[in-house]
């Protein structure tokens, strides 16, 4: 999607563990969080080496935070190779959710990039801040630290004429104060499925959008401070390699998005292809490559070979008319090994 993905070495490979409960693992991958295709906090298209730790499946809250639902989160935190000007900074991701109700799930998301070279140091007091989403202001030493993005969002299934439907959006921001009002980002998608003699079919189309045209409320003012999606004024532009640690789009602008899955019955692969157009603003991470309006087709095919080997194929063909037409691929084998590991986790 973006920037020049040279990354040395391999893209995405580790050793992770899954339990009836718990997962954790270790290794490089991207780290992809949110409700849609599309996600402002975390898209996973920047693989680095880090730490994960997570629920395989909703736990069950005890005493009267059972009302709220089962709770998923997932935790990831490693470094990157260097954010502007700063060299191996932590980064960090988190989600979580809940289900209230068996059609509805309400979550949050978070990044952060912290530390590094130069920075001030990791202490308990400034990590348990970041976990609980204290978002350093002012000046000092604190002020310096880390750069947060967070994202709330809603997840809800029903049916429409027999046919399941799920609906989901979300608003992000990448500052506490004043932020939805002041310089936005928001999500919304619908998917509808259908269930074929030989698989499952679904339809889907999301909309995401930044500063402008994100506004979500009549009395926004939008541009009253300055664009500072994926920049800092410490660790300067949210990418790696010219890749943006956020969403594919890179800040600034909008993309629509219609795509279909089908799902084999046997449950040996799947086939999925999505059109996109996008359009991309001042303040745009990658505004200098594709500026301006870009359309463009990505096709993605999994299928299992083995009871052990997977093998996931993918490309993309984009351009507009102030750029060249471009074509990238990715071609993913995973290897499934069963491990044992301590009861009851």
């Amino acid at each position: 999607w973006g920037g020049d993905q040279t990354f040395d070495g391999f893209r995405s490979g580790g050793l992770f563990w899954q339990g009836h409960r718990f997962f954790l693992g270790a290794g490089r991958q991207g780290v992809r969080l949110g409700p849609g295709e599309f996600d402002p906090v975390a898209q996973g298209q920047v693989p680095f080496d880090q730490i994960q730790l997570g629920t395989v499946r909703p736990l069950r809250l005890p005493g009267p935070l059972r009302w709220i639902g089962p709770l998923a989160t997932q935790l990831s935190v490693g470094r990157v190779e260097s954010t502007g000007e700063v060299e191996s900074p932590f980064y960090g991701t988190f989600s979580a959710s809940v289900r209230p109700h068996p059609s509805l799930e309400l979550g949050a998301t978070r990044s952060a990039v912290f530390a590094g070279e130069g920075r001030p140091g990791v202490t308990t007091r400034r990590i348990l801040g970041l976990l609980g989403g204290r978002h350093s202001s002012g000046e000092g030493v604190d002020f310096e630290w880390e750069d947060q993005y967070a994202m709330a969002y809603f997840r809800l299934r029903g049916e429409l004429r027999s046919l399941p439907v799920s609906l989901h959006g979300g608003v992000a921001v990448n500052d506490t104060e004043g932020a939805v009002r002041d310089d936005p980002a928001v999500v919304a998608g619908v998917e509808l499925a259908e269930v074929l003699p030989r698989g499952l079919l679904s339809l889907s189309y999301e909309y995401s959008a930044f500063g402008q045209r994100a506004r979500i409320c009549w009395w926004c003012e939008i541009g009253r401070r300055p664009r500072t999606w994926y920049d800092h004024f410490v660790y300067g532009r949210h990418e790696v390699r010219g890749i943006p640690l956020g969403s594919t789009l890179g800040g600034y602008g909008a993309r629509h998005s219609v795509g279909g899955t089908f799902w084999d019955a046997g449950g040996t692969g799947h086939l999925s292809g999505r059109a996109f157009f996008e359009v991309r603003e001042e303040g745009n991470l990658l505004e200098g490559r594709w500026p301006g309006k870009r359309r463009g087709l990505e096709l993605t095919g999994w299928a299992r070979l083995s009871s052990e080997y997977r093998v996931r194929l993918s490309g993309v063909v984009a351009g507009g008319p102030e750029m060249d037409w471009d074509v990238g691929g990715e071609i993913l084998l995973t290897w499934d090994v069963p491990l044992p590991g301590p009861a009851g986790l």
